[in-house]
């Protein structure tokens, strides 16, 4: 039984099988209908994410599957996605200075 569903582990290698398509697939469970061959004779034995795969199709399928999924989706009012930002930019802040003071580490 497969332990992961990234395209990139079924390149043959290790004893693993050999993924014959790429299809665009979301986190929410969608998939897309369209199978996207891969040309192996092409590839050879290098790994998929090393290869040049042309991944036009499924990024395509999937940047219009997120553009339905934004539209239907609640916007947040402004003034709670302004807090959000500025919220976001203090921890990049702390983070920043936490990590490039000498001697100094996140805590555990």
């Amino acid at each position: 039984m497969p332990s992961t569903r990234h395209w990139s582990a079924y390149d043959g290698r290790y004893r693993r099988p050999r993924v014959e398509a790429l299809r665009a697939v979301c986190t929410c469970g969608r998939r897309g209908g369209a199978e996207y061959p891969l040309d192996w004779a092409t590839i050879g034995d290098q790994p998929l994410y090393e290869a040049d795969v042309d991944m036009s199709g499924p990024l395509a399928e999937w940047t219009a599957h997120l553009s339905v999924i934004r539209e239907a989706a609640v916007h947040l009012p402004e003034p709670l996605a302004a807090l959000l930002a500025e919220m976001a930019e203090r921890l990049r802040t702390a983070l920043r200075s936490v990590t490039t003071e000498p001697g100094t580490s996140l805590p555990r």
